[in-house]
């Protein structure tokens, strides 16, 4: 009995329903190709194209869900799997050696039963973060199918204890999509590292599973919107996997799709011929790229795409900031989401993604339904525009004064969507914009620009201006030949803490604490010097590991400490100016020998932090 057997069914090494008829399973394919050729409809038009992604364009924001059984575990869905991986190349093989089976992942589905599970609900908390898409995984590598599949015994929804085997995940996802015009997509991975004919001779009997399969959530649930494709294992696109056919079979299965670059071997990605609609970029923010569109796909919980319990989960400045990324490259986020094994979505990623909701009710104008452009964007920030409307958007800490490229229209207009005055100034048709000091408490700042006319696309560079930081002025560094301990000290971040107090780190943090109660980092200046002001750089990526709750403290003793400053949020950037009471009057600067930075949480947590550098008189 193969070890993916399920309650009531079984999986023979030569499932008697896939092999039983070879004959009649290789007339199905070649029927299959003869039907898909004698059906190749007429190449698109432009605006026949662009009218077919037009809901996609002007979504950009959408809902990926990796969900299966693999949540038992809170193990990443597929790839924890320790077993065989057949025709996969390079790291992605785990060797010779390795069984074929894993008794404890191929057995997940055996205790899967999410009897909190309402699909109502995810379609709820998609609308409430400002999403207008949402793409499930259908199939992973594993092979598992979150349906009940009539192309292969043993290993689907069915054989779950969910519902007594009677429930279908993509039935009530697709209808509650529909009740609400949700727009809905399914993921679909043509890898099935369990099945036994994936990749065999000729691959006929593999070809006519998947056939059924993408048959089967094309035809059963109504209204697909969208289809992505993960990718092939090793072997050539078309000569072996035949992904042209497949492509061909989903256009006509569902006409007007919108459908992803995936269906190849994934080193062969935009192969001519199967590179279909928009690009793929994953766990990155795409380049900007106006001529093919593409989308992000980026996990809300680290780097993982199923359920992770703890796993570190994004802040709510990085979300919206992503998102204003790939909108100002003129691409979509996919933002994943990873449900618990009960069904729900996990309720601190639910939070967050309220809060990522509100904020899109407030300024979803400069997202939604825009390109990004009329220029280039960057680490800065960017810009997306419609019809006579620039919205620039402007990342906190990255310039005091940016200069855009001259524009072919006239300034008319400029308003502080996220609140506070504005001063543009234009000369020589170059608009040049001061950054309002107060934007560095929010995510960014979206200025709206009207102009007398339709924007067009220009080339050119944006031009950035740093003015000296006030706190700073009059000031020299005394960091010198300071030192540091930490409270504790992750070894498996360590190599780059000597960069911490000069500067230097090159990765997103410079040092890493230990899971501790009050993690802190004690700066010793050698002998006692008036310190003026502190500038801490906070570690610089997307995890809400990032300090949020800093404090200073300082000492003349190390034993004994006095608190003169804290943070008031996250900040990438934070300038701390010391300061005391001295007889009822607020002093700045303090005297000391010792520097304390820390959370003093009193709850587990760790500390990271980029740079910390000190000035004095």
């Amino acid at each position: 009995m193969h070890p993916l057997a399920g309650k009531s069914r079984t999986i023979h090494p030569n499932p008697q329903m896939i092999r039983s008829d070879r004959k009649a399973l290789r007339r199905a394919v070649l029927a299959l190709v003869t039907f898909l050729a004698t059906a190749h409809a007429a190449e698109e038009s432009v605006t026949q194209r662009d009218a077919r992604m037009g809901w996609w364009r002007e979504a950009r924001f959408g809902m990926f869900i990796h969900w299966g059984p693999s949540s038992v575990g809170g193990v990443e869905i597929g790839w924890d799997r320790n077993g065989n991986r057949p025709k996969e190349s390079g790291g992605n093989r785990l060797g010779p050696d390795v069984p074929s089976v894993d008794p404890v992942y191929d057995n997940y589905h055996k205790q899967f039963d999410p009897k909190e599970f309402i699909a109502s609900e995810w379609v709820r908390v998609a609308e409430e973060a400002g999403m207008k898409y949402m793409v499930f995984t259908t199939k992973h590598h594993e092979g598992f199918s979150m349906w009940p599949t009539k192309a292969r015994e043993g290993f689907d929804i069915s054989d779950t204890p969910w519902k007594n085997g009677q429930g279908d995940v993509l039935k009530d996802l697709s209808d509650a999509c529909h009740a609400k015009g949700m727009k809905l997509g399914w993921y679909y991975s043509p890898r099935d590292w369990t099945h036994p004919d994936y990749g065999q001779g000729d691959n006929a009997i593999y070809d006519a599973f998947m056939t059924r399969q993408v048959s089967e959530i094309l035809t059963h649930y109504g209204k697909i919107d969208a289809m992505w494709w993960d990718s092939f294992g090793e072997g050539d696109s078309i000569g072996y996997w035949h992904a042209d056919r497949f492509l061909a079979l989903t256009r006509k299965l569902q006409p007007g799709i919108v459908i992803n670059n995936r269906c190849s071997f994934y080193v062969e990605t935009n192969r001519k011929g199967l590179e279909a609609d928009f690009d793929t970029p994953e766990q990155t923010i795409g380049n900007y790229q106006i001529d093919r569109p593409w989308e992000s796909c980026i996990t809300l919980v680290g780097q993982n795409w199923s359920f992770k319990p703890g796993g570190p989960i994004m802040i709510l400045d990085r979300v919206i900031q992503t998102l204003a990324s790939c909108a100002t490259g003129d691409g979509n986020l996919l933002l994943n989401v990873g449900p618990m094994p009960d069904g729900r979505i996990e309720p601190r990623q639910v939070k967050l993604l309220r809060e990522v909701g509100a904020w899109m009710m407030r300024y979803g104008e400069s997202i939604r339904g825009t390109r990004g452009g009329p220029f280039r964007n960057g680490k800065w920030g960017g810009a997306t525009f419609k019809d006579k409307v620039v919205y620039l958007h402007l990342f906190p800490g990255s310039a005091d004064t940016v200069v855009l490229p001259k524009l072919n229209e006239k300034w008319v207009t400029a308003v502080n969507l996220t609140g506070g005055k504005v001063a543009v100034t234009q000369k020589d048709g170059r608009l040049s914009v001061q950054v309002p000091t107060h934007s560095t408490a929010m995510p960014e700042t979206i200025l709206k620009l009207t102009f007398d006319r339709p924007v067009t696309r220009v080339d050119g560079q944006v031009q950035l201006a740093m003015q000296p930081d006030p706190a700073l002025q009059g000031l020299t560094e005394i960091t010198g030949a300071a030192t540091y301990t930490a409270s504790s000290l992750d070894p498996q971040w360590s190599a780059e803490k000597d960069t911490l107090l000069n500067g230097t780190c090159q990765g997103n943090f410079a040092f890493h604490t230990q899971e501790e109660k009050d993690p802190s980092i004690l700066i010793d200046l050698g002998q006692k010097k008036t310190t003026a002001a502190v500038v801490i750089e906070n570690r610089n990526d997307m995890l809400q590991e990032r300090a949020a709750s800093l404090k200073l403290w300082v000492s003349n003793d190390g034993k004994n400490w006095e608190q003169v400053w804290s943070a008031t949020g996250p900040q990438p950037r934070w300038v701390a100016v010391p300061e005391r009471r001295v007889a009822g009057a607020i002093v700045k600067g303090v005297d000391a020998r010792y520097l304390k930075l820390g959370l003093e949480t009193g709850e587990l947590g760790t500390l990271h932090l980029r740079s910390v550098r000190i000035y004095g008189h």
